[in-house]
């Protein structure tokens, strides 16, 4: 299969895994004033349904968690 007769589900099954990375914070001028570090998580349910679980740890404050289910329903093409 090439590059463009890939379907978005395709390309998000080729993700799957746990990502790790930050968001940070900027002033109005650039500069970085807070990092949040995160990760994200993306697991395979079965054939057609995905599980996204982004976890974000903001320094001395509590964890937060956010889950998504994203499922295949065969319009992404």
């Amino acid at each position: 299969m090439n590059e463009l007769s890939k379907s978005q589900w395709d390309c998000i099954r080729e993700n799957l895994g746990e990502w790790s990375g930050s968001f940070t914070k900027l002033s109005p001028q650039g500069q970085a004033l807070a990092d949040t570090p995160s990760r994200l998580v993306l697991e395979e349910l079965s054939g057609d349904r995905i599980q996204l679980s982004l976890t974000r740890t903001p320094p001395a404050k509590s964890q937060t968690r956010s889950c998504a289910a994203l499922a295949n329903r065969g319009r992404d093409r």
